[in-house]
């Protein structure tokens, strides 16, 4: 059974507010000595699902992972939540984002289901912009935008 989109937002909304709890609260709590890596390729980087948000000084980027996690990753994630671990995405050796495990997102997939992503929050909303727009850049996706541009192309 699919969740209807009125489902899906319900969920999101409920989790988004779960999580803006958490953060909110500020609560100290003791930090996780090593971060945990994703590869950017295992993101959905799309520009409408890599969101960045902000509420008073705080900022996050909200990301959806393209698979639903296993449950060892999902416990991994919870975990994560509660030690305020650094998760980097990274492209080869490249670190695109760092930041601290605020929430679990999930949201609509356009086929039914849902998606799993993690809220990410940054010192600031310039440095979480910035992180989402490393996070956006595709460059194979960019040039193939651009090629099919040159196809249109008429003299």
């Amino acid at each position: 059974m699919h969740a209807t989109p009125h489902k899906a937002m319900k969920l999101l909304m409920f989790a988004f507010l779960c999580a803006l709890g958490r953060y909110a609260s500020g609560a100290d709590q003791p930090k996780a000595a090593v971060p945990i890596i994703v590869e950017v390729s295992d993101v959905v980087r799309d520009w409408d699902l890599v969101r960045v948000h902000e509420v008073q000084t705080k900022a996050w980027v909200t990301i959806f992972f393209r698979t639903w996690p296993t449950t060892e990753m999902e416990s991994s994630m919870a975990r994560a939540i509660r030690t305020k671990t650094v998760i980097r995405i990274i492209e080869a050796t490249n670190v695109l984002a760092e930041g601290t495990v605020l929430g679990q997102a999930y949201g609509p997939k356009p086929d039914g289901g849902n998606r799993f992503g993690l809220m990410l929050r940054f010192d600031s909303l310039r440095d979480a912009q910035a992180a989402a727009a490393r996070i956006r850049h595709d460059p194979d996706t960019e040039m193939r935008r651009r090629s099919n541009d040159r196809n249109r192309w008429q003299l």
